[in-house]
């Protein structure tokens, strides 16, 4: 899936490191998660909180896209099939 990205407070026009968001990922994360970054004033990037997928809101996805984030991880969680994997 393609990151969410949205500003929460200050600066609409300040961006995250890349670099920082890759470094934060690992192999064996879940099929779905939320990795929440800020960008301090100084302009450095900071990982705020990683939440597992069938935990999170929709916060404005699209219906079918987090109908899909929530299936493929609970297809994981519980080891059964991902019948909206289409």
């Amino acid at each position: 899936m393609r990151p969410c990205l949205r500003a929460c407070k200050g600066d609409w026009r300040a961006y995250f490191d890349p670099a920082v968001v890759e470094a934060a990922y690992a192999p064996e994360a879940p099929a779905a998660f939320a990795l929440d970054v800020g960008v301090t004033a100084a302009g450095a990037t900071l990982v705020v909180e990683v939440n597992d997928g069938h935990a999170l809101g929709a916060y404005g996805l699209m219906p079918l896209a987090y109908a899909r984030f929530l299936a493929v991880r609970w297809a994981q969680l519980t080891g059964t099939e991902d019948y909206a994997d289409f």
